[in-house]
């Protein structure tokens, strides 16, 4: 196939994944690098994590994927989801039985 017509494939089959802990007995961290790892062999793959710096784009200010709100959030999350074919989110546990934000922002964006 030639380069054009794959990445034409590999933009219409996009995939987003949220890993969603049900207990902090469970290494998400651990399990979504395996799952990236894996990805990786089929396309591009990104994984983020609440503590990943998302603001390397020009312009940008550094900052943790989980310090970040709002629409600016959002943009920077869809600008990472054009590119690359699999983006892997890692939720968080639950904190005092409760969903944390950043856990919600992930099942969102998947």
């Amino acid at each position: 196939r030639t380069k054009e017509r794959r990445d034409a494939e590999t933009a219409r089959h996009k995939v987003t994944i949220a890993i969603i802990p049900a207990s902090e007995d469970i290494d998400v961290r651990s399990v979504c690098n395996r799952l990236s790892s894996a990805l990786n062999t089929l396309g591009k793959t990104l994984h983020i994590s609440p503590d990943s710096d998302i603001c390397d784009l020009p312009g940008s200010k550094t900052g943790s994927a989980k310090s970040l709100h709002g629409p600016r959030l959002g943009r920077l999350l869809a600008e990472m989801e054009e590119r690359c074919r699999w983006l892997v989110y890692e939720g968080e546990p639950p904190y005092k039985n409760q969903v944390t934000d950043w856990t919600r922002r992930c099942v969102r964006q998947a």
